[in-house]
């Protein structure tokens, strides 16, 4: 990060501040003060956050009274005085001195007074109350809210019935009385509980004695309700777009629709038009975002995104789902993005489902297709039709179900293989299973069929047809022994596991290549039947899985402390059925691979997994990683990730409480295999009792327009302002996001 950089960012502050509104103000999510579990609550008083006042018990209508002395002038006039308390149901009035008046239920108030009932607290020194109606005032008032940090001081507050609270020359803030460091004051703010909306008029907002926000008129949403009107700013600068500034209007357009319509100015490219529309059905619901940059003072042509997702249950069983993703050009995500896994997406997926989902059988007919943003095109689902039986699923007991697809593959290029699939794969088992292991003999058919069009070379048959049985014996054993080491109880299990695959090898050089890869070496795709993922493919097979795993469980809490295993397939003839890049392995053996995971305590994760080849004595792929977390505020993570001679990185990050106050944001990432910077994080996060402000810096690799021998590194800095109890200014939702993207386990 650059200190122009930090300048930068000074001045954008400098401009937002100066944003004037005179239309009503929303928000899509409250903010309240930190809660007691908090660290940051450590920096309020003890007694700060507000309890409940009173117990709802409005069904009582009786008036209860007490004092000291008591004085009745006529019929209809009694005078208490000397530590006067008076309670009807859920409301509840204390004065030194009370004139209560029989004809006009009045109850005139005087001397130190507190009013309070199951939302409001309020002090004056003069006040007049109607308990049954629901009316009356208190001057020179101050008050506080049930179950919140929220208070403030009102010349006037009256009580316009059960719902409706009227403030004249008043203030809000959820800071401590003293500590007024946000400050929001208006002539007049009415509260109206019945239509859950409240509006303020002249109103001015200051952060640390400084006004920066003034609006002669606003409405805000009471509680969690739905408000048309603005949102408060955001903010931010970077390399790629310059200085930024956002406007968001939330328009609630009906209990089941909204939408928040954005304008965002970027200095480097101009105006950007964002919007997200919402709706909620009774079955369904969605969201339809369009982005629209009319021109693009750099890339020199209007540019566009629309992302839209859709699910709905219309009927017991059913379930439909739609996401579609668009982009006017390749550089729009690498452009616009925020984070790095963000930047590096190579596909739009876009695609329809409808599912079935019977007790016995599930049912999917899936629509799918690609937008391409780096790389070939892939091939489109237009549609894919699967059926999979659930028939039986018991142990000791003989199984027999059925999983099947029908697919049709196109594609955008007319000069390449298309055509249908059709994929069937009964299968048959008898799993034994007892408290100390178990035996599953399985037998399974795989058969594939086509129907091609487009053929070319090598292909010459338009129907081939392949059909493989499968065999496989899957075995384990479990013993399990109780140990202690020291006061600590634990089990300690021992895992030994076999799984014998045998597939005879069929021909299946005429089988077209759709959606066909080899799946990745692990303790997962060990135990597997077909060596490929996809549909194309029907691995030969002669091999024996071998695996061993350990484990050690805290007998009491149910806590793993250490998992370990350790793993290796033996081959008893060459695998033949293979994929047009691939060369014929005779190797008798494949990788060992062994993975572990310890955790001496709650606070350390340590994990790490390693594929060594004894052939050439090698380490094909190696994973470790570390997570401290000493306390529910702090996280501290190490990676490492290798790859035989495609990919070698390591990073760190870290998002830890220095104090009450203060947290330290980071994450740094590095590329050895290319020697270059992959991306760098680093923020720092303030905390009061009553406000947030956090700060980051962002330095990352761009994929698109870096060389080998001239990395292009974009930076950006984003900034965030958050007032506890009322909203945030600046860029929170981006900060959020990239944070948990850099900081694996954020927040923490």
């Amino acid at each position: 990060m650059r200190g122009r950089d930090i300048l930068r960012c000074s001045t954008l502050f400098s401009f937002a501040i100066a944003l004037y509104l005179c239309c009503g103000l929303a928000t899509r999510a409250t903010y309240a003060a930190a809660p007691a579990g908090d660290a940051a609550a450590q920096l309020c008083p003890a007694d700060f956050i507000n309890a409940p006042l009173t117990k709802d018990n409005s069904t009582d209508t009786r008036v209860q009274v007490s004092s000291d002395q008591a004085q009745i002038e006529n019929d209809r006039v009694t005078t208490f005085s000397g530590d006067v308390h008076i309670q009807q149901g859920n409301k509840f009035l204390q004065a030194d001195q009370v004139r209560y008046d029989r004809d006009s239920e009045l109850f005139d108030a005087t001397g130190h007074i507190i009013y309070k009932d199951i939302n409001w607290r309020f002090e004056g020194n003069d006040a007049s109350f109607n308990l049954n109606a629901n009316t009356g005032h208190i001057k020179q008032a101050q008050y506080t809210g049930s179950t919140k940090a929220q208070r403030g001081d009102a010349a006037l507050i009256e009580l316009e019935g059960k719902n409706r609270l009227r403030m004249d020359n008043a203030s809000y803030t959820t800071c401590p009385r003293g500590q007024e460091d946000w400050l929001l004051s208006a002539h007049a703010i009415t509260l109206d509980n019945e239509t859950h909306q409240g509006t303020a008029e002249s109103v001015s907002l200051q952060f640390m004695g400084v006004p920066f926000l003034f609006s002669p008129y606003l409405r805000f949403p009471i509680g969690d309700q739905r408000l048309s009107g603005f949102l408060f700013p955001g903010f931010s600068s970077s390399d790629r777009n310059g200085t930024e500034f956002s406007l968001p209007f939330y328009w609630n357009i009906d209990p089941q629709y909204d939408m928040t319509i954005n304008p965002h100015l970027m200095s480097k490219r101009g105006w950007m038009l964002e919007s997200e529309f919402r709706y909620l059905g009774q079955t369904s619901n969605g969201t339809l975002n369009v982005n629209k940059l009319p021109n693009d003072k750099i890339y020199g042509t209007s540019r566009q995104r629309i992302d839209w997702t859709h699910q709905d249950r219309p009927d017991a069983g059913w379930s439909t789902s739609v996401s579609y993703a668009s982009v006017s050009d390749p550089e729009y995500i690498n452009d616009f993005s925020t984070t790095l896994a963000a930047s590096s997406i190579t596909h739009l997926d876009r695609r329809g489902g409808i599912t079935y989902n019977a007790p016995n059988y599930l049912f999917d007919v899936l629509a799918q297709d690609y937008q391409a943003i780096t790389g070939a095109a892939a091939y489109k689902r237009l549609p894919q039709l699967t059926f999979s039986s659930r028939v039986t699923g018991k142990d000791n007991s003989l199984n027999y179900d059925i999983n099947s697809e029908l697919v049709r593959f196109d594609h955008l290029d007319q000069n390449v293989i298309v055509g249908d699939r059709l994929r069937l794969n009964p299968y048959i088992s008898y799993p034994w299973r007892g408290t100390s292991g178990y035996f599953i003999p399985k037998l399974s058919v795989y058969s594939i069929n086509y129907n091609l069009n487009n053929l070319t070379p090598p292909y010459v048959d338009k129907t081939p047809g392949v059909t493989v049985p499968v065999y496989s014996v899957d075995t384990g054993l479990i013993f399990e022994r109780e140990i202690s080491i020291g006061e600590t109880h634990l089990v300690h299990t021992i895992e030994p596991r076999l799984f014998y695959l045998y597939a005879p090898y069929k021909d299946q050089s005429q089988l077209p290549l759709f959606d066909t890869g080899v799946t990745t070496f692990n303790d997962l795709t060990m135990f597997a039947e077909n060596r490929f993922s996809g549909g194309d493919r029907i691995g030969d097979a002669n091999q024996l899985a071998t695996a061993i795993s350990s484990h050690l469980y805290n007998s009491t809490t149910g806590f793993e402390h250490a998992a370990l295993t350790f793993g290796e397939l033996f081959y008893y003839h060459d695998r033949q059925v293979l994929l047009p890049d691939q060369t014929a392995s005779s190797q008798t053996h494949s990788s060992l691979f062994s993975s572990i995971t310890v955790s001496p305590t709650a606070q350390w994760r340590i994990r790490g997994n390693i594929q060594w080849s004894p052939s050439d004595n090698h380490i094909e792929i190696g994973n470790a990683s570390m997570q401290y977390r000493p306390e529910s505020h702090s996280i501290f993570n190490l990676d490492y990730r290798y790859q035989r001679n495609e990919l070698r990185t390591y990073g760190g990050s870290m998002a830890w409480r220095l104090n009450p106050r203060w947290q330290l944001l980071g994450s740094h990432r590095y590329d050895v295999e290319n020697k270059h910077k992959l991306e760098n994080i680093l923020g720092v996060q303030y905390d009061s009792c009553c406000w947030a402000l956090k700060l980051v810096g962002v330095e990352r690799f761009n994929t698109v327009t870096s060389t080998i021998n001239d990395p292009f590194y974009e930076q950006a800095i984003y900034l965030s302002l958050e007032l506890k109890g009322l909203s945030n200014f600046g860029q929170h939702g981006d900060i959020t996001t990239l944070l948990k993207d850099g900081i694996y386990g954020y927040p923490p």
